[in-house]
């Protein structure tokens, strides 16, 4: 019963709505071998086989909306450089429109890049900024979702906290899906957990949660505390 239902529900993917508002990022991978150890330093010397590119944060969400038959509408700030373009071509590579995408010219589009050498993750680099936005583009992320809102079915926001998600902005949008009497649901970090209250849904992970109820998660029973 509770597997038909789940087809049920999924063949009704195609009609939602969703509206996404948050922090996107490009995720970059080098896929390589490793054979020996740098001369120059205790690291290992990675040689390059191949390089991919995936969407990634907000964006990632509005993918994995499409990808499920949904129709997604994206909103989220990038910089004025190579990786908003990429990131860009990405979106519509997998179905999502790029056009909510909003340059802020003062912060760097969020890339984050993975050095892969067989099944072993090397390093990371982050080029980011966390930076709360401008009133000036909060003005303009409100906007496009107000134009946006009366055709989207569900409000999602996705929070990684990378600057556009702070209180002034939830306050304008929570007040703006109300209006619309449109469901909100919210992927929160923790110390965004209180803006918010009264939301339809609120999705952090365990460890999320555990920390915004200040109560260690070591059982069903501590989870069902922290709820």
């Amino acid at each position: 019963m509770l597997r038909q239902s789940l087809i049920r529900r999924l063949a009704r993917f195609s009609r939602c709505r969703v509206l996404i508002v948050g922090d996107v990022m490009l995720d970059e991978y080098m896929w390589g071998t490793v054979s020996r150890i740098s001369p120059e330093a205790p690291v290992p010397v990675v040689a390059v086989r191949s390089e991919s590119l995936k969407v990634g944060g907000a964006a990632n969400v509005a993918a994995n909306v499409s990808a499920l038959g949904g129709q997604a509408a994206l909103i989220g700030l990038v910089g004025d450089d190579a990786a908003a373009e990429r990131l860009s071509q990405e979106l519509e590579l997998a179905g999502v429109r790029s056009d909510g995408l909003i340059v802020d010219r003062t912060r760097p589009t969020t890339l984050k890049s993975r050095v892969v050498a067989g099944s072993q993750h090397v390093v990371r680099f982050d080029r980011e900024s966390d930076a709360p936005a401008s009133r000036v583009i909060r003005a303009r992320v409100v906007a496009a979702v107000r134009e946006r809102l009366p055709e989207a079915d569900v409000l999602l926001v996705s929070d990684y906290a990378k600057g556009l998600v702070g209180p002034g902005l939830v306050r304008e949008v929570l007040t703006l899906a109300a209006r619309s009497r449109t469901l909100v649901a919210v992927d929160p970090k923790v110390q965004h957990l209180q803006l918010f209250k009264g939301v339809t849904v609120v999705a952090p992970n365990h460890h999320e949660a555990a920390a915004a109820a200040r109560i260690p998660v070591r059982g069903e029973a501590d989870l069902i505390r922290v709820g």
